[in-house]
């Protein structure tokens, strides 16, 4: 008895609930020292989400700027060099466009997965970035105006390269990222859409050089400007719009897996 009582005045007198348990016979939260277990101050935990949030948005903006001067590109530069010199429009452009891809580089990495297939398009910024830095270095025209010439240069060799036999068509890695299986007939259709599109920039960029070429500044930017964007958006018209027609029951699918 006297042995009983001396446990309990050192652990806190006879009221005193037994270690890891409250008054209630509930498991106390303690930290244990044994485990390793640390839980990190409120404070930090909030500076945490807060700079995660502030990440995202700095990210969202500008890819935002980003997604804008791609479609005013032409007109930006045309406006440019009739008002500067190459240099000086080269390099406002990559103030503009080097932080977005430094922050695709170190920050893409949530989406890598699931557009690994696709991955071949990412080399698409760091040609418009050497053809910029080429401009700005030698005070050449010629570099800016060949932007949109590499750009579907590599749209024609990536998309290309996967019309090798044994090899998954780039439409239909597109197409997987919403519908993971397809049958035998939906993979033909893919590999027909890979191959207008093939189509598609091989002429559009043919257009794009003979117009840097021969035709004055101003129709340059009209057709890279405006008319490819047209262009561009018809084909993806009437792809859907074929698309639905020829595999309705594909469309439910897409419509019950979003």
């Amino acid at each position: 008895m006297t042995e009983g009582r001396g446990t309990r005045a050192l652990s806190g007198g006879p009221n005193a609930a037994p270690h890891g348990e409250d008054y209630g016979g509930a498991r106390a939260q303690l930290p244990d020292a044994a485990h390793g277990a640390s839980v990190e101050p409120p404070e930090e935990v909030e500076f945490g989400r807060a700079r995660s949030r502030s990440w995202h948005a700095l990210r969202f903006l500008l890819q935002g700027v980003a997604l804008v001067l791609t479609a005013v590109y032409p007109l930006v530069v045309w406006r440019g060099l009739l008002a500067g010199s190459p240099r000086r429009v080269a390099l406002v452009l990559l103030l503009i466009l080097v932080p977005t891809v430094a922050l695709r580089v170190v920050g893409g990495t949530s989406r890598q997965r699931a557009w690994q297939g696709v991955r071949h398009l990412s080399v698409l910024p760091f040609v418009s970035l050497a053809a910029l830095g080429l401009a700005a270095w030698l005070d050449s025209s010629g570099f800016i105006l060949a932007v949109p010439i590499a750009i579907n240069t590599l749209m024609l060799s990536a998309f290309g390269s996967t019309l090798r036999r044994g090899v998954t068509p780039m439409v239909e890695r597109f197409a997987r990222l919403q519908v993971p299986d397809l049958d035998e007939e939906q993979r033909a259709w893919c590999r027909l859409w890979t191959r207008l599109w093939c189509a598609f920039f091989a002429v559009n960029g043919a257009v794009a050089g003979l117009l840097a070429v021969f035709a004055p500044l101003d129709w340059w930017a009209f057709y890279n400007g405006l008319l490819a964007y047209l262009l561009v958006g018809a084909m993806f018209a009437a792809e859907w719009t074929l698309r639905r027609r020829r595999f309705p029951q594909l469309t439910a699918r897409e419509v019950r897996g979003a």
